[in-house]
């Protein structure tokens, strides 16, 4: 992947997406209604899955993440891109969809992406279990909660793939806090009302 191409990838679409201009810091980028909210997919180096397979681990130091893979998002974050799809794969032995350092804090804070959304890819909360760093759906709802996955993306008819249907059970075990829900459901609307 070329990161600048990429990155110039990045402003366009949300910039063609949403319309209008780039925010200035701090500034909410309202959506008229003739344009769509942008969402960028999938969070982060998918373009590095080992072997080129789906869900595939990427395995790469944090340097090469920083400089290459992460770029576009950083241009995708600071040109007012709203929602994010978290990866199917591993980056660095961590599931994107319970990697809190990840989406919190890189992709977040430290790329600028503050209140948008972040959705999961195709049930991939419940396959936190499977990737062995949660216990069962309910742990999983927990962790992708907080690991700041506000939608799980429920696809099929089978309801037991729906972690976060399993929410309420991990609030009353003390596994998420109300204010956990809380933040998701806000980034949520925020994303609905532009």
């Amino acid at each position: 992947e070329n990161p600048t191409l990429s990155a110039a990838y990045a402003k366009a679409a949300v910039l063609g997406y949403q319309g209008g201009e780039t925010p200035g810091p701090g500034d909410i980028p309202i959506v008229d209604d003739k344009h769509i909210l942008s969402l960028a997919k999938h969070y982060a180096a998918y373009g590095n899955a080992a072997g080129d397979l789906n869900a595939a681990p990427s395995h790469l130091n944090m340097h090469t993440l920083h400089d290459i893979y992460l770029k576009p998002w950083r241009s995708f974050s600071v040109n007012g891109g709203r929602a994010a799809m978290a990866s199917h794969q591993s980056v660095s032995h961590q599931p994107c969809h319970g990697n809190g350092n990840l989406i919190n804090t890189v992709l977040r804070q430290m790329l600028g992406f503050g209140n948008g959304s972040v959705v999961s890819d195709c049930n991939d909360i419940g396959v936190l279990a499977q990737y062995r760093v949660a216990a069962n759906s309910t742990d999983a709802a927990a962790k992708g909660l907080v690991s700041g996955v506000d939608i799980d993306l429920m696809c099929g008819a089978d309801s037991s793939q729906h972690s976060y249907d399993k929410l309420s059970t991990a609030l009353t075990k003390g596994l998420v806090k109300e204010s956990d829900i809380d933040t998701a459901a806000r980034r949520i609307l925020l994303g609905k009302a532009w």
